[in-house]
């Protein structure tokens, strides 16, 4: 598949020429006969919404990046055009990408990059109703699905993945439309944005790996996280309790 896209790029300058960036990013297209009000136009509100609040704010010292991509639908062209072609991306050391697969419900955090542990740490510490569990992503892995993110991870760059999932006869349909959208959905979205990117854009981003957590959420009111390598103890341990018992 090849196409001319027409991406939209948009740069909140740090105060730390030298930092890394992070980049937010939303594809602005959708598939025909369908508004695209929740697949991508959410994306797109959360990331004007999170722009308006940062330059609200005092500057933050790393680069913040928007970038809304076209050509998503037909193969993620947009973000792919970004990596290959546009200099700004060997800047980035961490993306966020903004998805919608329904129409309403809580935005969960269903993918990240691998090695992910810092990652982790770092949403658990600022996202204030967190909806995110490590087994969603083993279930989304088995999915014959892509989204913008596939394209940096296989450039090496860190990321998180966001998406609600309500809703779910809306998607891709003729039914995805201002009408049956919940607003709540976009607020919860922006609710990670704005308190992610603002820590992240004050913290070094110079090393964004560490290796691969556990995680869930206790009903999105905080995220429990612990190790990777905790897994076969506390498999062991629960094990021999059960037989206790």
């Amino acid at each position: 598949v090849a196409a001319t896209v027409k991406n939209i790029i948009a740069r909140l300058e740090g105060t730390d020429p030298d930092a890394k960036a992070i980049l937010l990013t939303a594809h602005y297209d959708s598939v025909p006969n369908s508004p695209g009000a929740s697949d991508d136009g959410s994306g797109v509100v959360i990331m004007l919404e999170t722009l308006r609040a940062l330059k609200a704010g005092p500057p933050l010292k790393n680069d913040v990046i928007f970038l809304f991509n076209e050509g998503e639908e037909i193969g993620l062209l947009g973000s792919k055009a970004f990596v290959d072609d546009n200099p700004l991306a060997k800047t980035i050391a961490l993306v966020i990408n903004l998805e919608a697969r329904g129409s309403r419900g809580p935005v969960f955090m269903f993918e990240t990059s691998e090695k992910n542990g810092w990652l982790i740490n770092q949403i658990a510490e600022t996202a204030p109703h967190p909806f995110a569990t490590s087994l969603m992503y083993s279930i989304y892995q088995l999915m014959p699905n892509d989204t913008d993110l596939t394209v940096f991870k296989k450039a090496n760059i860190s990321g998180y993945n966001f998406a609600f999932i309500g809703g779910l006869s809306h998607y891709h349909s003729q039914r995805d439309d201002l009408q049956s959208i919940d607003v709540r959905s976009i607020q919860h979205g922006g609710s990670y944005a704005v308190p992610l990117v603002r820590h992240l854009g004050n913290i070094n981003l110079e090393n964004t790996k560490a290796p691969n957590a556990v995680y869930f959420d206790i009903l999105g009111m905080t995220l429990v996280t612990y190790p990777g390598q905790w897994t076969m103890p506390i498999s062991v341990v629960l094990i021999v309790m059960f037989v206790a018992v």
